[in-house]
């Protein structure tokens, strides 16, 4: 069942949080969790609070994508992962079709806290800049972009490009996807970035676009995700509602307000924060 995958990952993340927050009583650290700035992915705590509270719709939002590319023809993925973080999508995508997938994932940070085991052979991890790593195989027909396309800077951006227009894939089909950070301000730089990786396949030609962001709906759609897949639970809703009680620091100030906002962060619950799209792209 999907839910057996999350479960693990917040019980790992939970162990990991916890052995940090034994050795620091204070936890304003767990502010910087606001993206005002880049997130510490590199952090294994700040990994394993970000995992708290996204890892679960991260996983049925990457479990409707390969629903949604199975509807539109995909039937035997090989999948290019840029921005993998933990492998949701691998997990998502071998969750869904029942076995495990041919996956190679690119990612800057090595993640403590992995939702697959990489066995190196059809679960492969590249650790580093993508641009630098070898090139894609060429028979890939999944090319996902997991909540990571605005995190490439512009230089990593180019280069990708480039080494994807240098490539000469044999797949008959091919689709590029993304999920999307769900606000209008970021989804449409997101959305325009996913284009041009869509454009640099110059063998291929777009067929069609599939857009799923359910907050730009009239009216928006914002139910909990459990409306839509009865298997969606989120156990460590309250562990992540309390954790600023747990803090052990003894200022006049405290809690200050940004600690009341981001320490105890609720987790994501709500298919209004979904947002992807999908381009299928066909050999001329």
């Amino acid at each position: 069942m999907p839910g057996d995958c999350i479960q693990t990952v917040l019980e790992q993340a939970q162990i990991v949080l916890d052995e940090w927050i034994a050795g620091h009583p204070c936890l304003c650290d767990l502010k910087r969790s606001n993206f005002s700035q880049p997130y510490p992915y590199d952090e294994p705590h700040m990994q394993a609070l970000y995992l708290l509270r996204y890892f679960p719709a991260y996983f049925a939002e990457n479990y409707m994508v390969f629903e949604k590319l199975k509807e539109l023809g995909l039937q035997d993925p090989i999948i290019e992962s840029i921005g993998c973080g933990c492998l949701v999508d691998c997990a998502a995508a071998n969750d869904y079709f029942k076995r495990i997938i041919p996956y190679t994932g690119y990612d800057i940070n090595d993640w403590g806290i992995k939702s697959v085991d990489v066995d190196g052979k059809l679960i492969e991890l590249r650790i580093g800049n993508v641009v630098d790593a070898d090139g894609f195989y060429t028979n890939s027909n999944v090319f996902i972009f997991p909540k990571s396309l605005g995190d490439l800077n512009a230089t990593v951006f180019k280069g990708l490009q480039n080494k994807i227009r240098n490539e000469d894939f044999s797949s008959k089909i091919i689709f590029v996807c993304a999920t999307y950070r769900a606000n209008d301000f970021k989804i449409a730089n997101d959305m325009t970035r996913l284009h041009i990786v869509a454009a640099q396949f110059t063998q291929y030609e777009e067929v069609e676009s599939t857009l799923y962001y359910p907050a730009d709906e009239k009216p928006p759609q914002n139910s909990g995700i459990n409306t839509y897949y009865p298997w969606f639970e989120h156990p460590a809703v309250d562990y992540c509602r309390m954790l600023l009680a747990r803090c052990r620091k003894d200022y006049p100030t405290c809690p200050e307000d940004q600690c009341r906002r981001w320490v105890s962060t609720y987790p994501m619950l709500r298919l209004g924060n979904f947002a992807f799209e999908i381009i299928k792209l066909r050999r001329r």
